[in-house]
């Protein structure tokens, strides 16, 4: 497999530097900006199904428990898990990519605090920051030798904020 994605690659670069040396034009000209971008706060739903949607999701991140969703974080870096139990599937304290999904649930929490300016949905992202953070400082201070003892999202804030540290020393 790895040497068809070589043949792949060199192939991709080589048509791409034949149709740069024709000089071939783009499509179509640019002719101004069509799109402007706005800020989510400025996006009101009417009733209907996409405002149920909403509101079914808005229920539901207010019931998520932090707790849960920082069990690996905290179990792997020997700080107490208050007692929670690990969520499974993605969040599986064994699966590879554990410790993503908490990304999803912050920026849901910062849209609907921003959206719908909801204070729970604010105070919800703002402990989860926190907490991660604890979790970064003792990987910091106490940094694993065991590869995978670390979630994924961990290993990597730990590793950038190591260098941020040791760059701004």
């Amino acid at each position: 497999m790895p040497g068809f994605l070589v043949v792949l690659t060199k192939l991709t670069l080589a048509m791409i530097s034949l149709v740069a040396a024709q000089g071939v034009p783009p499509v179509k000209e640019e002719i101004g900006v069509s799109a402007h971008s706005f800020g989510i706060d400025q996006v009101t739903l009417g009733s209907g199904r996409w405002r149920e949607n909403q509101d079914r999701t808005f229920t539901y991140l207010k019931f998520v428990d932090i707790n849960r969703l920082l069990v690996v974080f905290r179990s792997n870096h020997k700080l107490s898990t208050a007692g929670a139990t690990p969520n499974g599937g993605w969040d599986e304290p064994s699966f590879p990519f554990r410790g993503h999904i908490q990304g999803h649930f912050l920026t849901a929490w910062s849209q609907c605090y921003s959206q719908l300016h909801d204070t729970k949905c604010r105070d919800q992202a703002t402990t989860l920051v926190a907490e991660l953070l604890k979790c970064q400082v003792n990987f910091y201070l106490h940094p694993s030798p065991v590869r995978g003892t670390c979630s994924f999202l961990g290993v990597i804030i730990a590793k950038a904020s190591r260098k941020l540290l040791l760059t701004a020393a």
